[in-house]
C-alpha cells in the first residue's frame, strides 16, 4: 500500500507543480473568503458525544442518533443489504465524551460501515460506499503559503497532503482528479476533491499546521520562540498515559495476590480507574481468537496508565491453559497490544497495530543549527541569525536513524519538514509507538540545549576560563 501511496505521490507532485505554474481560473465569485464554510454535519462531527449501546440494533441506533443530534441522520438501506450487513445487526460501543467522528468511527468499524455527508444528512452506508461519495471544497491556505520569511509553494504543500492525509485514498488513474491550486489577488486556494471523512481530515491536517505559525518578531533580530505543542484528536488521551493508577479487583480474597477474570472485565476497571475511554477492537480479534469473556490470570497494580495496560496486554499473553473447563478456557490467545487511535486507547492485535498510522506535526522552529548570541533578558533567551545555514536535514536524517528506522525504508512510515511562512514544521506519517519516540527525541535535544545554555552563561565557567 505504501509502494503504491509513494508512487502516487510523485506522479502528484508532477501534477501539482504543472497546475502551480500555470494557475487555474478565478473559480466561482461568489466563493467566499477563507476555508470552505463549515456545515451542519461537520459541526455535528466535531462535537463531543458518549455512546453507550449493548448488543442494540443498529436501525435502532440509528433512529437514537437522529433523535439526539441536530442533524438528520439516515440509514442506506439497500448497499448495507447487499454488503451482507442486516439492518437489526448488534452494535456494541461504550465511549464518553469523544467527537462524534470518532465515535461513529469506533461503533460502525466493527460492521465494515461509515458515514458520509449528503444532501446536508448524516448517512450511514458501507466504508466503499462513503469512499465513492466525493466533492469539491475550497481551502485557503494563504497564511500558511505567504508572509515574512521563507514562502512555501504550493506544491511543497499539496506533496504534504498527498503524502500524510489518507495517502491510499488519493488518484492512481480512477479516483478524484488532484488537489487544484487557485490564485485570486493575495488569496491562495486549494481545490480538494475528497470524500466527507478525508474531508475533515484535512481541515485537521491544515488546522494543525496553522497551530506551528509563529508570530512575527519586530526588527531585525529573530529571537527564539518557545516550541508550540500542537494539539490533535488524540491529544488528550496521550497525555493521560502518564496518569497514575491504581487498579483493584473486586471480590479479591484477602489472601490471594491474583485472579482470573474476564479480559473485558480488566479493561473497564482499568478505564474506570484511569477516567479514560479504553475499546477493546473486535473486528480485528476475530471470531477465533481473543474476545472479551476470555479469562485472564490478573494481580491488583498501580503505576501510569502506560505500565497498567503494558501488564494487561501481557496477562493476554501469558494465561496458561487451565486444566479445567476447555470451553471456558481456551487456548492461549494471540498477543495483544495497544495504542492510540480515534481519541481512545485501543488494544488490538500487533498486525493491526503497525497499520494504524496516522500524520503528527511538531514544531521545530526553536531547532536552527546554534544560536548566535546569549540575550538573558529576552524570553527564551537566544538570537538566531536566519541566514546562517540550517541544519535540519542533520536533525530529518538523525530521526530516520535512530527511531524504528526500518519503518522509514520500508514506507510503512514517513518524515518531511515542512517550512512555510513563520512555520517550521516536522511532519511524522506513523503509528502512536514512532509519533512517541520523535516527541521523545525532541524533548532530549530541547532539554540538552537547555543545560548548555545554563552552562554557557554560568558565572563560574566564565571564571574558570
Amino acid at each position: 500500500m505504501f509502494l503504491k501511496s509513494i508512487t502516487t505521490v510523485a506522479l502528484l507532485f508532477v501534477t501539482c507543480s504543472l497546475s502551480a505554474s500555470s494557475f487555474a481560473e478565478e473559480p466561482n465569485k461568489a466563493l467566499p473568503k477563507g476555508p470552505t464554510a463549515l456545515t451542519a454535519v461537520d459541526r455535528a462531527m466535531d462535537g463531543t458525544i458518549s455512546l453507550h449501546f449493548d448488543k442494540r440494533p443498529l436501525d435502532e441506533v440509528v433512529l437514537e442518533l437522529d433523535r439526539r443530534l441536530s442533524v438528520k441522520v439516515e440509514l442506506n438501506d439497500e448497499p448495507i443489504a447487499d454488503f451482507g450487513v442486516p439492518a437489526n445487526a448488534p452494535v456494541t460501543v461504550d465511549v464518553k465524551e469523544i467527537s462524534l467522528a470518532s465515535a461513529l468511527t469506533i461503533m460502525l468499524g466493527s460492521l465494515d460501515l461509515g458515514w458520509c455527508e449528503r444532501n446536508g444528512k448524516l448517512v450511514i452506508t458501507t466504508e466503499g460506499d462513503s469512499e465513492e461519495d466525493t466533492e469539491v471544497r475550497y481551502y485557503d491556505v494563504t497564511a500558511l503559503i505567504h508572509g515574512k520569511g521563507r514562502n512555501a509553494s504550493f506544491t511543497d504543500l499539496m506533496v504534504q497532503i498527498v503524502s500524510c492525509v489518507r495517502p491510499q485514498s488519493w488518484p492512481d488513474g480512477t479516483g478524484p482528479l488532484p488537489i487544484e491550486p487557485y490564485e485570486i489577488g493575495e488569496m491562495r486556494l486549494f481545490a480538494i476533491p475528497q470524500s466527507s471523512l478525508g474531508h475533515r481530515e484535512v481541515r485537521l491536517f491544515l488546522d494543525s499546521l496553522r497551530q506551528a505559525k509563529h508570530d512575527d518578531v519586530e526588527g531585525n533580530n529573530y529571537v527564539f520562540q518557545p516550541p508550540k505543542q500542537i494539539e490533535h484528536p488524540n491529544y488528550a488521551v496521550c497525555r493521560a498515559l502518564d496518569r497514575q493508577v491504581r487498579l483493584d479487583i473486586p471480590d479479591l480474597p484477602k489472601e490471594a495476590r491474583e485472579c482470573v477474570r474476564p479480559f473485558g472485565e480488566v479493561v473497564k476497571l482499568l478505564a474506570k480507574a484511569a477516567d479514560v475511554n479504553i475499546v477493546i477492537d473486535r473486528r480485528a480479534l476475530g471470531e477465533d481468537d481473543m474476545k472479551s469473556r476470555t479469562p485472564i490470570r490478573i494481580a491488583p497494580m498501580q503505576g501510569t496508565l502506560r505500565e497498567c495496560l503494558n501488564r494487561v496486554c501481557r496477562a493476554s499473553a501469558e494465561l496458561k491453559h487451565l486444566e479445567k473447563d476447555d470451553a471456558m478456557f481456551p487456548k492461549q490467545p494471540n498477543r495483544l497490544c495497544w495504542t492510540i487511535a480515534n481519541e481512545v486507547v485501543w488494544i488490538t492485535t500487533r498486525d493491526e497495530e503497525e497499520s494504524m498510522v496516522s500524520a503528527r506535526i511538531f514544531d521545530v522552529w526553536d531547532m536552527p543549527p546554534e544560536p548566535t548570541k546569549w540575550v538573558p533578558e529576552k524570553a527564551g533567551g537566544w538570537v538566531v541569525d536566519p541566514r546562517l545555514p540550517h541544519e535540519r536535514e542533520k536533525l530529518t536524517l538523525a530521526i530516520s536513524k535512530t527511531i524504528a528506522p526500518g519503518a522509514w525504508e520500508d514506507f510503512s512510515a514517513s518524515l518531511a519538514r515542512y517550512e512555510g511562512s513563520r512555520t517550521i514544521a516536522m511532519i511524522v506519517f506513523a503509528r502512536h509507538g514512532v509519533h512517541e519516540q520523535v516527541e521523545s527525541f525532541l524533548a532530549a535535544l530541547r532539554e540538552a540545549r537547555r543545560k548548555g545554555a545554563a552552562e554557557a552563561k554560568s558565572p563560574n565557567r566564565t571564571a574558570s576560563r
